[in-house]
Order: structure tokens, then sequence, then C-alpha cells
């Protein structure tokens, strides 16, 4: 009982919708917190699995695959979250400079 338990919520991460839902829940966090920048990343990879496996059938050979078993997906979500997380924190300092730089310009025009 309890093994198929788990064995349906394993192949819950093989389709598609979930991984959409995952997408807009993270989504919807970042928004609430916009100064937190791990749920955009996140958001970001779960909407790109969705993408891969409900376009998996039309898309050409070479271009990558859906994760086949449940496992894969989860570690591919985790390494596209965590390598987004670094691009994001990396280009953070730079967006907030030219932000700031923006903001003081619009000081002076006034």
């Amino acid at each position: 009982m309890a093994l198929e338990a788990f064995s349906t919520f394993l192949s819950l991460f093989l389709m598609p919708v979930f991984w959409l839902v995952v997408g807009i829940l993270f989504l919807g966090l970042e928004m609430v917190n916009r100064r937190v920048i791990y749920f955009l990343p996140g958001c970001v990879a779960a909407l790109t699995i969705a993408l891969l496996m409900a376009l998996h059938h039309v898309m050409p050979a070479p271009l990558p695959q859906p994760p086949a078993t449940a496992g894969a997906a989860m570690l591919f979500w985790l390494v596209l979250t965590c390598g987004s997380i670094a691009v994001f924190a990396m280009l953070r300092p730079r967006i907030r400079r030219r932000n700031r730089r923006r903001s003081r310009r619009q000081l002076f025009i006034n």
C-alpha cells in the first residue's frame, strides 16, 4: 500500500502539469518578495522542464530530451535552479549599480 502511494507520488514528477504548477507557485512566491532571487530561478527551471516534457514529441533529436525518471527530473530541476541562482547572484550587483546610477541621474534632471 505504501509502495503504491510512493510510486504514484513519484509519477507526478514525470507530468508536465506538475512542473507547470511548481513554476507558477515559485513565480507567485517571487512576486510576493522580489528582493529574494531564489524563487525566480526555480520558476524558470520548472517551466523549462514542463516545456521539455510537453514538446518532446515535436523536437528534433539533437535537442535535450526530458528526464526519463522521477529522480532524473528532480536532479535536472535542482541543477538548473542552482545554476540559475549563481547567474542571478552574479548579475544582481551589476543591475543594482545601474539602477543607482539611473536614479542619481533622475535627481539631477528634475
